[in-house]
């Protein structure tokens, strides 16, 4: 099982949760939930993309192409989470 100092260190990197569920061999359900412990703990910050990179935080480092067809959640560090990893 993939720690959360290991999920928040894949986030930084601007992946989709499909894309680290893979990488980590991880469900993508038992991720999303994982995420959703870290986003209520502060550690991470989520937000919804879907009209392109225009305006987007994470842009350049984001590995989603910018279909901009339909919104999908985004997740970043928040001072907290790279304080964490940083441990």
């Amino acid at each position: 099982m993939a720690s959360i100092r290991e999920i928040l260190s894949k986030v930084r990197e601007g992946k989709t949760v499909e894309a680290l569920s893979k990488e980590l061999d991880v469900r993508e359900s038992t991720l999303r939930a994982m995420i959703d412990f870290v986003v209520e703990k502060g550690y991470l910050e989520e937000f919804e993309v879907g009209s392109g990179c225009v305006g987007c935080s994470q842009k350049r480092k984001c590995s989603v192409p910018a279909s901009g067809e339909r919104k999908m959640k985004m997740y970043a560090l928040t001072k907290e989470g790279r304080e964490y990893i940083a441990e």
